[in-house]
């Protein structure tokens, strides 16, 4: 990189911390509205600079929302670069730091703690919130993608293998690469976000429970040792699947 090419990404940390700065002095104060943020001055990664701030300030951050959101707009941009042909080198760059300041606002929201799961509802009580991220905040419908995410989590089932890239011993995270953002970009089955922590919560409670409804629904035909093509076990598995829904669904 020439020194000229240095240029605008030192002028970009620059408004970075500046702009971080007075993010989080503003949420600290409990301001209604915040900085606008202009994203061809300032880049995702301004959000994991607030996060920072709000940890070393000792105070936990509860008003993350205008963070979340910023952070989805600037993903729903970087998806429709992508499949206008955008530099791939760049947009998988942006598209880590995205998913960077993501997490570092929801452990800057939680602290050391758990996700706490509203009573009631399927899955577990509370949660560790990376774990959170992994099955609510990155895909609005990981069941309807990866159905065998549950296999995985309930029994470390090994052989659980999901259609993006992802690393080593981590099925459930979306490994930043040209074929996963491609994958995101054009796969019309599959809703990327970056949700508010209430919808992320409650994106949570419906994965869980379309997982353990399917999976009653399964255990339900295995018992009846009906003989069924596999077009008609695929539709008795997905009535059993919203009957079961209806009693266990919150």
């Amino acid at each position: 990189m020439t020194t000229t090419d240095q240029l605008p990404a030192a002028r970009r940390r620059i408004a970075d911390i500046g702009t971080a700065d007075t993010l989080a002095t503003q949420i600290h104060r409990g301001d209604d509205e915040v900085a606008a943020l202009p994203a061809d001055q300032v880049g995702p990664d301004v959000w994991r600079s607030v996060a920072d701030r709000a940890r070393a300030g000792g105070y936990v951050y509860q008003t993350a929302d205008i963070g979340f959101t910023d952070l989805h707009r600037r993903l729903v941009e970087l998806l429709a670069q992508v499949r206008d042909g955008g530099d791939m080198i760049v947009l998988v760059d942006t598209y880590t730091q995205i998913r960077a300041a993501q997490d570092a606002l929801v452990q800057a929201r939680f602290g050391r703690g758990q996700v706490e799961m509203p009573a009631g509802r399927p899955g577990p009580r509370s949660v560790d919130p990376l774990r959170f991220v992994a099955i609510a905040g990155r895909l609005a419908n990981l069941d309807a993608v990866w159905p065998e995410w549950f296999a995985y989590v309930r029994d470390r089932d090994g052989s659980a293998t999901p259609p993006w890239d992802h690393p080593a011993g981590n099925p459930l995270e979306i490994k930043p690469t040209v074929r996963s953002l491609r994958w995101l970009a054009t796969d019309p089955a599959v809703k990327p976000w970056v949700p508010t922590i209430d919808q992320a919560k409650q994106a949570f409670g419906e994965q869980y429970a379309e997982a353990e409804a399917r999976r009653m629904a399964e255990d339900e035909l295995r018992r009846d040792g009906k003989v069924r093509t596999p077009q008609e076990r695929a539709a008795a598995i997905a009535t059993a699947t919203e009957k079961h829904k209806r009693v266990i669904f919150f």
